[in-house]
């Protein structure tokens, strides 16, 4: 096939240059459904914290990282709900953290029950966590990326006065 590669019904969607009786095919119908669940959220939309949401930790929580996502403008709509399972763990740790709390010390079988509990609750949290950049190591690597696209700004900053210095020069031997 001559010409340049179809654009994805994806990208035509998002862009806002789909429509309906232009760009049907196999795929189209997914692609549009796709595109439209991973809308990005605007910064002044709002959010509300889900009724599943029920302690006060849980609800400032919630609305810590939606806001956070928000202004990295990286929050989708499909994440919601797995922002709302990470926090309903959170609350369960919390409660989980309260029992263990209150038990004897000498009674160890009930003791490494709610601790192995503890640390399911916690090793799930944690790899929902990484998705939303709340561990330390996803925080490093999003601090990375931001360094490494400073970095590449840079460059193409002195690439560009490289350039221009050559063109002043010819210039003046012209």
């Amino acid at each position: 096939m001559a010409g340049r590669p179809k654009k994805p019904t994806q990208l035509k969607v998002l862009q806002g240059t789909y429509r309906k009786d232009r760009d049907t095919g196999e795929n189209a119908s997914a692609d549009v459904a796709i595109a439209k669940t991973n809308v990005i959220v605007k910064e002044d939309e709002r959010i509300s914290v889900p009724k599943t949401i029920t302690t006060k930790a849980g609800r400032k929580f919630y609305k810590q990282v939606v806001e956070n996502l928000k202004i990295l403008h990286v929050l989708s709509k499909v994440d919601l709900s797995q922002i709302e399972t990470m926090t309903r763990y959170l609350e369960r740790i919390h409660e989980t953290d309260a029992i263990i709390q209150q038990i004897d010390i000498h009674n160890i079988d009930e003791l490494t029950k709610y601790s192995l509990i503890y640390d399911k609750l916690t090793t799930r949290f944690d790899s929902l966590a990484a998705k939303f950049y709340i561990t330390p190591s996803a925080r490093v690597q999003l601090k990375l990326n931001e360094l490494n696209l400073i970095k590449t700004r840079q460059e193409i900053q002195k690439n560009d006065n490289a350039i221009n210095n050559l063109l002043n020069m010819r210039k003046v031997a012209d």
